[in-house]
């Protein structure tokens, strides 16, 4: 039941996206404020489905995030985020959405390009497409999204982890989160280095590794709680991007696991 629900709310939202694209080529839109309407569908229709399907599935959700201060309050954000499960994908956009931010661009697999709706949506904002290591053009599309970031004046997300947790890294000293890869943050850093840092904690009581991989196997979220913590942290400073990215995950590792199932 929830996946039809699900699904069908897809086919809704692709009416409307489609609606938006096939308007801006016939009257030849302004792309800034084309971009714009896409953002703002994004983060509306990502607040939908993430509501039917917590409380179809009965999941308390808790978010503790920060008032936006004098500082963040007109600049957009790098937002860097742990990568628990698929319905991660819809919980960046509406936390943007909850801070009062214009949008967002992102990093996803090249896989996405063929999802109905999120496919068109990353197309149209200008997401950086990769195929994680078998592609060395993967760092110019991440450079790519990031100037157009800059561009739009919206935020650039991020998992830096690259994939869902299925099981703990052997070897790595971590259960609840997998190494991050430094490589596209450093890059976005180079390109948004004035950009406020906001790093988001998902904290899916509950769910195993293993699960998750899916919306439909994400069935240890059932009766469970999400808590979606999110804060301001300081940049590398005299650190490289690896040692500082590596410190803010082990700071993670701290928090998942006192409420996470490994």
């Amino acid at each position: 039941m929830v996946l039809v629900i699900i699904w069908t709310s897809f086919a809704v939202g692709s009416l409307q996206l489609y609606a938006f694209v096939v308007w801006n080529r016939l009257f030849k839109s302004d792309p800034l404020a084309h971009r714009h309407r896409v953002d703002r569908f994004l983060m509306r229709w990502a607040d939908r489905i993430f509501a039917i399907y917590t409380t179809m599935m009965r999941i308390k959700v808790e978010y503790k995030i920060p008032p936006r201060s004098e500082e963040h309050k007109n600049r957009p954000a790098l937002v860097i985020s742990n990568h628990r499960s698929s319905v991660d994908v819809f919980i960046l956009p509406l936390l943007l959405r909850k801070l009062g931010y214009a949008g967002g661009r992102g990093i996803v697999k090249e896989s996405f390009r063929w999802i109905p709706i999120i496919g068109r949506l990353m197309i149209e904002g200008r997401a950086a497409f990769v195929r994680r290591g078998r592609d060395d053009k993967d760092i110019e599309r991440v450079r790519a999204a990031a100037q157009g970031a800059r561009e739009d004046g919206v935020c650039m997300m991020i998992f830096p982890e690259g994939t869902v947790l299925r099981e703990p890294r052997a070897g790595s000293g971590l259960s609840h989160v997998l190494p991050p890869k430094a490589g596209g943050v450093h890059v976005i850093r180079e390109v948004l280095h004035d950009y406020p840092i906001l790093s988001v904690t998902i904290h899916s009581g509950g769910i195993k590794a293993q699960d998750g991989t899916s919306i439909a196997s994400a069935g240890g979220m059932y009766r469970n709680g999400v808590v979606i913590e999110a804060e301001f942290i300081e940049g590398p400073g005299d650190l490289s991007t690896e040692e500082w990215l590596n410190a803010e995950w082990r700071r993670k590792e701290k928090k998942l696991a006192a409420t996470d199932v490994a």
